[in-house]
């Protein structure tokens, strides 16, 4: 079956609307339990013990760049997209050792934060302004909420432990995928350039009625944890660094909790409106189009963020 030939069944779309209310209804119920001050709704009052801090904080790293663009990178590249997940232990271990000590010891709710105790509020002033103009964030938000140091440096050891397995489910598949057509000959390839269609091929071909709408309800889910971190990242950057920092110094717990859901859902919008352009030609080279022509098209600095599974398979080696 093609890519373009997929289709869901009615019990696949059930699953699918089922899980997404559920998740809904979940988050609802949670959000009237939750306590009325900003360390409450940005950081859940710190209550988070370490299993939940590190599910978290590998939800929020998932995204369509991890399911969609890994199996494409593999089918292309091989398994040298792995070391992307692989290495997030050793790199964490940073985090648990100099950072989360720090931030849980002093109450540390953001970032920049951090920054405007260190260094000054024009310091601090800056990194708020980057990290909302560029939407790029930090996951710290589920470390920050930790109802200890123990348990925000054993919840990120626990994710780190989880992107070990991570890379055997999606990367596996971009290999089934490669020899299935490539080896096998069992329908037309998709190189050199359609390698982002494997993971739809995959549940086209081999997934069946309701089984693939688990996995989509579970894609569907991993996408609205990083939408939902994003938000609350840019609510709480926005509100406590920006609004009470240089607009209103004494605003209170209300305020600053609907300033920060106002910043979301303005956010949300701003990137749902620039989503079409990021779609064409990618985000930086979007940005940055008139110097990337003065590069070959392969060893362009942004051709190579030009998409997340496009980019990194152009840098690794086909399969053997």
């Amino acid at each position: 079956m093609r890519p373009e030939q997929f289709q869901l069944s009615l019990a696949d779309i059930v699953i699918i609307v089922g899980e997404t209310l559920f998740v809904v209804i979940v988050g609802l119920c949670a959000a009237r339990k939750t306590q009325r001050t900003t360390e409450g709704y940005f950081l859940a009052s710190g209550t988070m013990p370490w299993w939940l801090i590190g599910a978290a904080f590998v939800s929020t790293s998932v995204s369509s760049e991890q399911i969609v663009g890994t199996v494409g990178a593999t089918y292309k590249g091989g398994l040298a997209i792995a070391n992307w997940e692989w290495w997030c232990l050793p790199t964490y271990l940073l985090v648990v050792v100099f950072f989360i000590p720090l931030y849980l010891r002093n109450r540390i709710m953001t970032v920049p934060e951090l920054l405007n105790r260190r260094f000054g509020p024009v310091c601090g002033g800056l990194y708020s302004g980057v990290m909302l103009l560029g939407y790029v964030f930090i996951f710290l938000p589920p470390v920050l909420s930790a109802r200890s140091t123990w348990d925000g440096m054993m919840g990120i050891i626990f994710a780190g432990f989880i992107n070990l397995a991570r890379p055997l489910v999606t990367c596996l598949l971009g290999l089934i995928v490669y020899h299935w057509l490539n080896v096998m000959q069992r329908g037309p390839t998709l190189l050199p350039d359609r390698q982002d269609q494997a993971f739809a091929y995959a549940l086209a071909t081999f997934a069946p009625s309701g089984i693939r709408g688990v996995i989509l309800a579970g894609f569907f889910a991993a996408v609205m944890s990083t939408v939902s971190a994003l938000a609350n990242a840019v609510a709480t950057i926005f509100s406590l660094d920006v609004y009470r920092q240089f607009w209103r110094k004494n605003a209170g717990d209300a305020e600053l909790i609907a300033t920060g859901r106002i910043a979301a859902g303005m956010a949300l919008a701003l990137a749902a409106l620039a989503a079409p352009a990021v779609a064409k030609v990618g985000l930086l080279l979007s940005i940055s189009r008139p110097a990337s022509r003065t590069w070959p098209r392969h060893s362009s600095p942004s051709s190579c963020w030009a998409s997340s599974g496009r980019a990194q398979a152009t840098l690794a080696p086909s399969p053997v």
